[in-house]
């Protein structure tokens, strides 16, 4: 079975914790241990607000009051991520509630400063520049995009995965068999909070915050 991780590998814990290699014959598996990485990565993720692989936001929606036009830009429609990718047609949407149907910007209409709708790629931001013939009261906007920053995975969120997997094997029932008593010279518990510390700290420092302008 492959085993797919992103921020870090079975080795790199296994390492870190100075045992052998796991395997499919180990307490806990290679396998296990991947597991749990993924399960860590989906928690980085999701207190970061922020990738460092591809991932997708599908049908996110954002209903607004009647647009408001600013300036000559138009409307804003704050993204909940940022590092946004390029928009294609074949895997992403930009959809607009015309009062009947969602109406597909990404096959309808022409991206572009002064076109239909523009994106800020970087800081996650789509206006809207033209609308619908008829606008409804509630102005919808339902975007499917892919988002993260993936050229290159941070040391801290690397180091990060590997404290939160290697408390997830401590905590379990067989760390005894992994690291029998007398091979370590702090407590289990010492050892668990200092790395659930150090793995909060680095998540802090990571967190997206965004800011966004009210008109």
């Amino acid at each position: 079975m492959a085993i797919v991780t992103y921020y870090c590998t079975p080795a790199d814990v296994a390492n870190f914790l100075s045992v052998p290699l796991f395997s499919s014959t180990t307490v806990p598996t290679d396998v296990q241990v991947g597991d749990l990485i993924n399960m860590n990565e989906e928690y980085i993720e999701s207190e970061t607000m922020n990738a460092w692989r591809e991932k997708t936001a599908s049908d996110e929606t954002h209903t607004l009051d009647y647009p408001q036009y600013q300036l000559r830009d138009g409307t804003a429609v704050f993204l909940t991520y940022r590092n946004v990718f390029q928009f294609d047609s074949a895997t992403d949407k930009i959809e607009v509630w015309n009062g009947e149907i969602w109406e597909d910007y990404l096959t309808t209409r022409t991206e572009g400063r002064q076109k239909d709708y523009w994106v800020d790629y970087k800081m996650g931001v789509l206006w809207i520049r033209t609308f619908p013939r008829t606008v409804p009261r509630d102005f919808a906007v339902r975007v499917t995009y892919r988002y993260g920053n993936y050229a290159n995975v941070p040391k801290q969120i690397k180091k990060c995965a590997i404290y939160l997997t290697a408390t997830d094997i401590l905590q379990s029932d067989d760390r005894s068999i992994l690291l029998p008593e007398g091979t370590t010279n702090l407590p289990y518990q010492t050892k668990l909070d200092f790395w659930w510390s150090r793995a909060k700290q680095i998540i802090e420092s990571n967190t997206e915050l965004k800011v966004v302008a009210m008109s």
